[in-house]
């Protein structure tokens, strides 16, 4: 069995549902399939350094890059970043594989796979990455709309299957209602933990995650006002696909009256990522909606308190395991601050709760554990021998 992944981007840039696609595939081909990934060479406002053409090993798995092409014009059209070549590419290889598994929507390079894909009666999955749930869709919403009337609502009810990573992305994706599917959590890589967290005079919050207005950090700002009594630090990691958003959260952060206890180190990646989460005594992310949540995934399986909000997938999975605090009712900043602060106020129980999420996250949170629940549907969808 053959199996094409198909994404616009894995720069870490995009976040973590487009670094996810590279491990997932190199996963799938330690359980012995054939298995590549198609991208173009974007990397958010720039251009990763990668060859395009020809297939290159990229984070261990086998990768193609087209050249990606931005059109000019309003910021919804130069997001819709073009894979030069494409459809030379798929009239050449796409008859090669069994099964295509998708990722996105509302981009070229699935949109148009999905469509040619689905003319030619070749079967293919869809990973939405959370761009089918209502809060999704009120964003660039005319722009979606156009996508849908053209061809992705067609794309959408033409899958063999949904590739849902959390129970509450499936509920709340309205548009896909009656579609076939099942839920597979992403993986994430196990780290080697430190030997003990100690407790620490000043406690480090770490925020790491890009910088969007769903991310609420004026809410964890906001929420922070309400503690300044406590003795704290926070970590405020990332960054911003729109510049201009990301001059207003360094505004926020200039303004908040505490600026002194809060660190901006930008993006980061590699082993500035793990030293962060290393040095850091809980983590919290207090998004309006995460359809998986592949940070508060990270941050578990370092053996991390989260803090999160109700819409962050992982929530029930945390409230369930102990494993963090979930701020409870609506996204308040009193809510949320007031999670914060039990997490403050007992620096032992903060360390248990990380311990249980470290070992939730080894027993269901693993790259391995995914692939081999993808390669079993994959089986089932290959057997049919056809589009669903």
């Amino acid at each position: 069995m053959r199996v094409l992944h198909v994404i616009p981007s894995v720069s870490a840039l995009r976040g973590g549902p487009s670094v996810a696609v590279v491990a997932m595939a190199r996963e799938i081909r330690t359980l012995g399939i054939d298995c590549d990934v198609l991208t173009t060479d974007d990397d958010g406002p720039g251009r990763m350094d990668a060859v395009c053409g020809g297939w290159r090993e990229h984070g261990g798995a086998r990768v193609w890059f087209l050249p990606r092409w931005t059109p000019s014009g309003p910021r919804a059209l130069r997001e819709f970043a073009v894979g030069r070549g494409l459809d030379a590419w798929l009239d050449a290889r796409m008859a090669g594989y069994d099964i295509l598994h998708v990722h996105a929507l509302f981009s070229h390079l699935p949109s148009r796979t999905m469509t040619r894909a689905r003319r030619a009666g070749r079967p293919y999955i869809l990973r939405p990455l959370g761009l089918l749930e209502d809060y999704s869709l009120r964003r660039s919403r005319w722009k979606k709309l156009l996508a849908l009337a053209a061809a992705d609502r067609a794309n959408v009810r033409g899958a063999a299957a949904i590739h849902w990573t959390s129970d509450r992305e499936r509920v709340v994706s309205t548009i896909a209602r009656g579609c076939p599917g099942w839920v597979v959590p992403l993986g994430v890589d196990a780290p080697v933990l430190p030997s003990a967290r100690e407790a620490r005079e000043i406690p480090t919050i770490l925020f790491l995650s890009r910088w969007a207005p769903k991310k609420r950090i004026d809410l964890l700002l906001d929420a922070l006002a309400n503690l300044r009594d406590r003795p704290w630090r926070l970590v405020l990691a990332g960054s911003a696909d729109d510049g201009r958003f990301g001059e207003r959260v360094r505004e926020w952060v200039a303004g908040c009256g505490f600026a002194d206890r809060v660190e901006l180190p930008g993006f980061l990646d590699g082993e500035r990522k793990a030293a962060a989460l290393a040095r850091a005594d809980m983590f919290v992310l207090p998004s309006e909606s995460e359809n998986f949540g592949i940070a508060v995934a990270e941050a578990m399986a370092w053996g991390l308190a989260c803090v999160v909000t109700p819409g962050v997938a992982l929530a029930d999975d945390i409230a369930a395991a102990g494993a963090g605090w979930v701020a409870g009712g609506a996204d308040t900043p009193g809510n949320l601050a007031g999670a914060i602060a039990e997490a403050l106020a007992d620096p032992a129980e903060c360390r248990n709760r990380g311990a249980r999420a470290a070992g939730y996250a080894r027993e269901n949170l693993g790259w391995r554990a995914c692939a081999r629940k993808l390669l079993a549907r994959y089986s089932e969808i290959h057997a049919k021998g056809n589009v669903a």
